[in-house]
């Protein structure tokens, strides 16, 4: 007489291991779709925020110290600099010194890892990517615009004639300046 087999389940399928791959990368897949401008614009924001920081403490310095500051914000693929914002003083061309950090005032968009992917594509200030600020923290120019691309994203961070008043504007659309400067080498 034949014994009832009481059988129990103890794996899956390999077509069932399949179907649950299908399905997790398909959500894996949607979901990435689906944050992947909402990161850009994230990272966007942070880099214009640190420009106009940048920006800000520059004019501040000048009014603090009576002393004229230049900010360079050199677009990507200019030679040395390019696509970065440096802060020096106007009579002696040193940094001018980050107030936590006491190291040179400076944004490095290509060698930071949270602002990697960041491009400076216009800059306006008086017809080059430098804008000063006199002893009393005015532009010396009539204010100046500074343009930042993430991928699809772009942010325009404005200087305000008169009062150097900064300003960002997320919703902006860039207007390149010259040439378009060269995607970087990937890495």
């Amino acid at each position: 007489m034949p014994r009832a087999q009481n059988r129990t389940r103890q794996a899956f399928t390999l077509v069932e291991l399949l179907v649950w791959t299908l399905v997790a990368s398909l959500i894996a897949g949607t979901g990435y779709a689906l944050l992947a401008p909402w990161a850009q614009e994230r990272k966007l924001r942070a880099g214009a925020e640190r420009v106009a920081t940048a920006l800000e403490l520059g004019r501040d310095v000048a009014r603090h110290e009576g002393r004229a500051v230049r900010v360079r914000v050199a677009p990507a693929g200019v030679e040395g600099t390019g696509n970065s914002v440096h802060v020096t003083y106007v009579d002696t061309g040193r940094d001018v010194l980050d107030p936590l950090t006491k190291s040179g005032l400076a944004v490095d968009f290509e060698h930071e890892p949270a602002l990697r992917g960041i491009r400076v594509v216009a800059s306006a200030a008086g017809g080059d990517d430098t804008l000063e600020f006199d002893a009393q923290g005015e532009p010396v120019d009539l204010g100046g615009e500074f343009g930042l691309q993430c991928g699809d994203a772009s942010s325009v961070v404005h200087v305000q004639p008169y009062s150097g008043r900064v300003t960002i504007d997320a919703a902006a659309e860039v207007v390149r300046l010259g040439p378009i400067p060269p995607e970087p080498a990937q890495r």
